[in-house]
């Protein structure tokens, strides 16, 4: 790749890069991922690259409403969120007839507990959602620890005509992990 560094020593640092895409179903309470994980890493010795494809882990969310306020032509609502994701991804992908790293694999291996909180705010047209969730992930495959992740998620939108969900609308979506 043009614009490799290198040390000031005798050998090139080397240059990684990673490419995580991914499908998702949700239907009510559940999603099933479809990923696809690449890696690639250009060295001294060359060039290493591998993929693995496949079905995800299974989450499986549920809310309990905290506290709802109706207010004329608007509304406020938060939520406490839990949830389990569940090992059900591939584990076993190779790429060469090797068996890939734990991280690059489409499943984690790990059961892991989501817990978390979401709140939303109506004022007339405008509409903001704000959530949290935390998943804890225990050992997974090939004895890896995927380790644990924070999840924040702010939506917002507008109502172009009231009229009942989901007319039309605009939105805007920022998620940091």
């Amino acid at each position: 790749m043009a614009g490799a560094s290198r040390c000031t020593k005798r050998a090139a640092a080397p240059l990684q890069r990673r490419s995580l895409k991914g499908l998702s179903a949700a239907y009510g309470a559940t999603a099933l991922p479809v990923i696809h994980r690449e890696f690639e890493e250009e060295s001294a010795s060359g060039r290493t690259r591998q993929r693995g494809t496949g079905p995800g882990d299974l989450q499986f969310l549920g809310k309990f409403l905290l506290l709802k306020e109706n207010w004329e032509r608007s509304a406020f609502g938060w939520t406490l969120l839990g949830g389990l994701e569940v090992p059900t991804g591939r584990t076993d992908v190779t790429d060469g007839g090797v068996r890939i790293a734990a991280n690059r694999q489409p499943g984690s291996g790990a059961w892991a507990p989501i817990v978390g909180t979401a709140a939303t705010l109506e004022l007339g047209r405008f509409r903001s959602d704000l959530s949290a969730l935390y998943t804890l992930h225990g050992r997974g495959t090939q004895g890896v620890r995927p380790g644990d992740t924070l999840s924040l998620r702010l939506d917002t939108g507008y109502r172009f005509w009231m009229t009942p969900y989901p007319g039309p609308s605009g939105s805007a979506k920022l998620r940091l992990t």
